[in-house]
């Protein structure tokens, strides 16, 4: 990956396993900031570890992504710790944050675009 993902602020959904994992420390080995997010927090802390060591920045939020409010949450912590969300990684899809819009607004993911 290119040098252009140097300190973009990057949410991941499932961050605790499969996909979500492995874009996870490749995105940290990339030098992009991280936002962790998955229901399971104890397989998140091993992954923020991970990207810690690859020299990326990580932060973990406990979240289930059927649920309005967690999702809420997880963008408020994200934009509360960073101030801006760049990308939103979620079923293997990126989204490109906008201002305005902080993450993906739809579920079925027709807003979606690939970005790299």
């Amino acid at each position: 990956m290119k040098n252009s993902l140097q300190s973009k602020v990057i949410v991941i959904t499932g961050a605790s396993s499969g996909f979500g994992k492995g874009a996870a420390l490749e995105l940290a080995r990339s030098g992009a900031t991280l936002v962790l997010a998955a229901r399971r927090k104890g397989a998140l802390k091993e992954v923020e570890m991970g990207c810690i060591a690859s020299g990326s920045e990580a932060l973990v939020v406990q979240t289930d992504v059927s649920k309005a409010e967690d999702i809420e949450n997880l963008a408020g912590a994200a934009i509360e710790k960073y101030g801006r969300i760049d990308a939103w990684c979620s079923r293997r899809i990126f989204y490109r944050c906008a201002a305005g819009r902080p993450y993906p607004g739809d579920r079925d993911g027709s807003d979606g675009h690939h970005i790299w």
